[in-house]
């Protein structure tokens, strides 16, 4: 682990482009359509200083801006889907109240920064199941920019330098199946084509994760439904949610009609190498991925944090 407690996540984010970020005031339909437009999944939430206190009591200050959160599309919709039923004044009444009434949704919105400056450390908070936190400069006043750190942002460092550890390099060229993995004994999210769309993302949501495996017939595996389907939804739309099913629903997505078959999601199998897989999930910005057997039938799933956990574990 000397390569990964020497590498700093500042030389990670130095290369992205500058922070999204949006003020606490902004109303959530506004922040449903930035995540669309950007193709991103949270936006970190800033206010005037001195108006907040954040998850733990510190204050995270970067000049004129107080960062008092961070809001994923997970926060949203759990948000969207407490306080409205069905009738379409309260959807609009909902979606038009400032972004930070979103905030605390999920845990993880609080959690909105790191002071570790060492990619080791970064990994531990990371395998905890955070996705995102902001770095904030090294010193204050400095002229660095406030920077997201993800963990796509992670996997993609530690993937890309396999070559200058023998660590990575093992782990990475394992095939799954003879990887360490912590939380092997998770179970299996998914719901079937013909549910009700709202059943389906209320197990979504209370399962607290991102994306639910979407089965056929026999079990096999034919879809994916996850939160970031629901970026970029307006008012009109939340309503007419509850008269779709989960197939309905996907095909809109796909703008398929029912002759068409839906895209087949990405799988892998047991006998593929980490490698392989990763890059894959990197290359098409999946967070996700669904291992099956012979019968196409999910048995197990990989996400960013399994990997992250996995090099943790070696």
């Amino acid at each position: 682990m000397d390569f990964l407690a020497q590498a700093k996540v500042h030389e990670i984010v130095a290369p992205k482009e500058k922070l999204h970020d949006v003020a606490a005031s902004t109303p959530i339909s506004e922040v449903l359509i930035l995540l669309e437009k950007r193709q991103i999944l949270s936006v970190p939430i800033f206010d005037a200083p001195g108006r907040w206190v954040d998850a733990g009591g510190n204050e995270v200050i970067v000049g004129n801006k107080q960062y008092i959160g961070i809001v994923s599309v997970l926060d949203i919709i759990t948000y969207a889907f407490r306080e409205c039923t069905t009738a379409l004044n309260e959807a609009n009444s909902v979606l038009s109240r400032p972004v930070s009434s979103a905030i605390g949704s999920t845990d993880e919105s609080l959690s909105i920064w790191m002071e570790t400056i060492n990619v080791h450390d970064a990994m531990e908070q990371f395998a905890k199941g955070v996705h995102r936190a902001l770095v904030l400069p090294v010193l204050e006043n400095s002229a660095d920019e406030v920077k997201l750190l993800t963990q796509t942002d992670v996997v993609t460092f530690l993937s890309g330098n396999q070559a200058k550890s023998a660590l990575l390099d093992r782990v990475f060229n394992s095939k799954l199946k003879d990887l360490n993995r912590p939380d092997q004994t998770k179970d299996i999210v998914n719901v079937s084509m013909s549910d009700n769309l709202i059943d389906a993302l209320n197990v979504l949501l209370e399962s607290k994760v991102h994306g639910v495996a979407v089965v056929g017939d026999g079990g096999k595996l034919q879809s994916v439904l996850s939160v970031s389907d629901l970026r970029g939804m307006v008012a009109s739309r939340l309503p007419s949610l509850r008269f779709l099913t989960v197939s309905d629903f996907l095909r809109q997505r796909e703008l398929r009609t029912y002759d068409e078959p839906l895209s087949a999601p990405f799988t892998c199998t047991p006998e593929d190498r980490l490698k392989d897989v990763a890059e894959t999930m990197l290359q098409f910005r999946f967070h996700m991925v669904w291992i099956i057997d012979y019968k196409d039938q999910p048995t197990d799933v990989l996400t960013l944090t399994d990997i992250i956990n996995i090099i943790r574990a070696s």
